[in-house]
């Protein structure tokens, strides 16, 4: 699909062991392919004290549908 430029990408189940790259000083947009994993990825941010963290419905299929840039 690619890649969203100035993104992180964490694998659901590396999110325990790297989830200390994320800064809890911006806003964080969590997404995957369609959107349907991000609950669980929230929730844990949440525990970690993380407060502003969104999650963007379809993911990056509905950010590529929209037009919006990816890079391969």
């Amino acid at each position: 699909l690619g890649k969203i430029d100035g993104t992180v990408n964490i694998l659901l189940d590396d999110m325990e062991e790297q989830y200390t790259k994320l800064p809890k000083d911006k806003k964080l947009l969590l997404l995957d392919h369609a959107g349907k994993q991000l609950a669980v990825a929230a929730k844990f941010l949440h525990m970690k004290g993380y407060t502003n963290v969104a999650i963007m419905d379809g993911g990056v299929t509905s950010w590529i549908q929209a037009g919006l840039p990816v890079s391969k």
